[in-house]
């Protein structure tokens, strides 16, 4: 809904209070790794209001320049972020892909499946369908950035399995019986052959968006019970 800020016990209030009321045929969760696993929130989430305001002090002092030119004129291939901010917030994903023991993933990851179950549980009940899409975050699809992540933590590559927190995420859903689309494979696919992510930005450029649209609407013309 463009709300900055929010995890999956969000999504469960948002079903809840605004969602059920438009008696919906199907529940989409869009599950971002890059973040929806954090369980710490600031006092500026707990306000739409405030969220804003903040994220928007945050935008002017992380972007560089202006991302609407002009005559509202979108530029795709212009870094967003300052390449320094940009790696600071990649590096700080590290803790995710931590191919040995990771006790700080395994508790956000019961965390998070506790509250997409309880939305499962409404949509039962309320015979809504519901799937999860799962978005992968560009450290996970840029080899590239891997690298540079990997050097600015002085680490070795083995230490990190950048698929692992979709494995696991997969495999808890499909133990809960929670249908899910996962895009992290295609995604990387494409990948290599163009660019899917705005640079220095951590979301989707226009290729990434299309692609992303044309896997929904193939799975759910695949898949949905409609």
């Amino acid at each position: 809904m463009g709300i900055p800020n929010l995890r999956p016990k969000d999504y469960l209030s948002i079903l809840v209070n605004e969602g059920l009321e438009l008696n919906p045929d199907m529940a989409s969760v869009s599950f971002f790794i890059g973040n929806d696993f954090s369980s710490e929130r600031s006092i500026y989430s707990y306000s739409y209001v405030a969220s804003f305001i903040k994220f928007a002090i945050d935008l002017h002092k992380s972007y560089e320049g202006r991302q609407i030119h002009g005559n509202l004129v979108y530029e795709d291939d212009s870094p967003s972020m300052e390449a320094e901010k940009f790696l600071e917030i990649q590096t700080n994903q590290q803790k995710l892909y931590l191919s040995k023991a990771n006790e700080y993933f395994e508790n956000r990851l019961k965390s998070a499946v506790s509250y997409l179950s309880k939305i499962k549980e409404i949509c039962d009940a309320k015979n809504i369908e519901f799937l999860i899409v799962i978005i992968p975050d560009e450290l996970q699809v840029n080899e590239k950035l891997q690298s540079q992540v990997i050097q600015a933590l002085e680490s070795h590559p083995d230490n990190f399995d950048f698929t692992l927190p979709n494995r696991l995420l997969s495999r808890e859903l499909e133990s809960e019986k929670i249908e899910y689309l996962d895009m992290l494979s295609e995604l990387k696919s494409v990948s290599q052959l163009k660019r899917v992510y705005k640079p220095q930005d951590t979301h989707w450029n226009i290729a990434g968006n299309e692609l992303a649209a044309e896997m929904i609407y193939k799975y759910l013309s695949e898949n949905a019970e409609l």
